[in-house]
């Protein structure tokens, strides 16, 4: 059945720079509530939370040096941000939540999206909003060169499945949006911040995204944006492959592993023969370290939650846990998707409240539905 609604403003920021992560939160929240001044300034915060922790480890240390060299992983150079980030500065503005789309708790979404307000979708450096406004679905991706364009019911859980294929991470944001209406900012707006008028969106002839993968093409008109893009997607594809060839190697047992293959072209058959047995000793040991943890639980069992670990070179690795596991398996899970980080020498560390996880048999219902950790060298084994 065909309805028909009265047109309202839509608030819709044109992409600048690689700013995309402000653009995203403020067509979400229907408003220019943040600048990239404002986020940098979260990321700040989380970056001296984190270097706070690591100076515990020595600050004449190889892990807190070396940690202090290299970039935040909460803001980039050229403006891209975290989902930490985004995620807690919503929280300083409105009382959502963002949930994973193949979290339990918002199991099937993607099923059956058009009962929601709005999703976050992100691609390497890119963010953009999908919002639920006055009856109708909006793609308010800062890239479109036409603005704010319409996506059918019909099409909705289509266009959001074939992101997810195209490598998309998709989170669902649950809560109370402000209320507001665009207009009350019409007499502060810059340069590439815009009002449009639903009405104007229909007549315009902006397309109906009826194909969800043409859509995201079309989306992309610049160049270098474009080429951006394809190589995020380049990456991500090959990443996928990998996994699909090797589901327990990560990216960077990948990296030491091609590192590993170069260094022995140019040694001596012994030595060739001795990093070959080095290397089958490290798998076969990651593979027996995996092998006692627990199956990964399925997305839509009860009580699991979402641990994300970030390795002491910057990698990250991710699962689904039971609440009943324990910390133990944590570290397990740790030295087999890294085998130079033993138990012996790391500890695992939380964040909010700032918090050493120290005991092996604790469980990790106290985590909530999700939590990232980062790894620290322990004390004694710092140098």
């Amino acid at each position: 059945m065909n309805m028909s609604f009265a047109p309202v403003l839509l608030y819709w920021e044109k992409q600048i720079s690689s700013l995309c992560g402000v653009h995203c939160l403020n067509t979400l929240l229907q408003g220019p509530y943040f600048t990239e001044i404002d986020l940098a300034q979260v990321a700040q915060s989380f970056d001296e939370k984190e270097k706070q922790l690591m100076m515990e480890s020595g600050m004449e240390s190889n892990d807190f040096l070396k940690y202090m060299a290299e970039e935040s992983g909460n803001v980039a150079d050229d403006g891209n941000y975290s989902i930490q980030v985004l995620s807690e500065a919503l929280k300083n503005i409105a009382d959502v939540t963002m949930f994973p789309v193949d979290h339990p708790q918002v199991a099937g979404v993607l099923s059956n999206p058009t009962n929601e307000k709005a999703f976050i979708c992100n691609l390497r450096e890119h963010w953009f909003t999908i919002l639920h406004v006055n009856g109708v679905w909006y793609n308010l991706n800062s890239l479109n060169k036409a603005g704010p364009e319409v996506i059918s019911e019909f099409y909705l859980s289509a266009f959001l499945n074939a992101l997810k294929l195209e490598g998309y991470s998709i989170f669902v944001v649950r809560g109370q949006l402000p209320s507001a209406p665009p207009d009350i900012f019409a007499d502060s707006l810059a340069d590439n911040q815009r009002l449009v008028s639903t009405a104007d969106v229909g007549r315009s002839g902006v397309a109906h995204l009826n194909s969800p993968v043409a859509s995201v093409v079309s989306s992309v008109r610049d160049d270098d944006l474009e080429a951006a893009i394809k190589a995020s997607l380049s990456d991500t594809q090959q990443q996928q492959h990998a996994t699909q060839q090797g589901s327990n190697v990560n990216p960077n047992q990948l990296q030491n592993s091609s590192t590993a293959d170069s260094n022995i072209n140019n040694g001596s058959e012994e030595d060739q023969e001795l990093m070959a047995a080095i290397a089958l000793s490290n798998q076969l040991s990651s593979q027996s370290l995996l092998a006692s943890i627990p199956p990964e639980p399925a997305a839509d069992e009860p009580d699991t939650l979402f641990v994300q670990i970030r390795l002491r070179n910057g990698t990250k690795i991710q699962r689904r846990f039971r609440t009943s596991d324990t910390v133990k398996m944590l570290y397990t899970f740790v030295e087999a998707s890294a085998p130079d980080h033993s138990r012996s020498e790391i500890d695992l560390m939380a964040q909010f409240p700032s918090k050493c996880l120290a005991d092996d048999d604790m469980e990790l219902n106290q985590f909530g539905n999700q939590v990232v950790l980062f790894v620290r060298p322990k004390p004694s084994a710092a140098t």
